[in-house]
């Protein structure tokens, strides 16, 4: 899903000339909703895949947490708020 890719906010100034550069195959865009930082990837992915993997075992399995991680400088832990079963304490 990254590797190679150009990570943007959607709200990006320049985001019609990124696309000018995506089209001619200089890169790949992905933008998030809650931002390209760490602590947005972070959030982000923890809701993308909490919600998948909640679908995939029927509730039984969830995600804790996701640590995104740029280099040793640059990285967030998001920490899932709704871990655990659905009414569980």
């Amino acid at each position: 899903m990254y590797d190679h890719t150009l990570v943007l906010d959607e709200e990006d100034p320049y985001m019609e000339n990124f696309k000018v550069l995506e089209k001619a195959g200089v890169c790949r865009i992905r933008t998030h909703p809650m931002g390209p930082g760490m602590e947005g990837t972070a959030h982000y992915l923890c809701d993308w895949t909490d919600t998948w993997l909640r679908k995939k075992s029927r509730g039984r399995a969830w995600v804790i947490s996701v640590e995104a991680r740029e280099n040793d400088k640059n990285s967030s832990i998001y920490k899932n708020p709704n871990a655990g079963f659905k009414g569980w304490l």
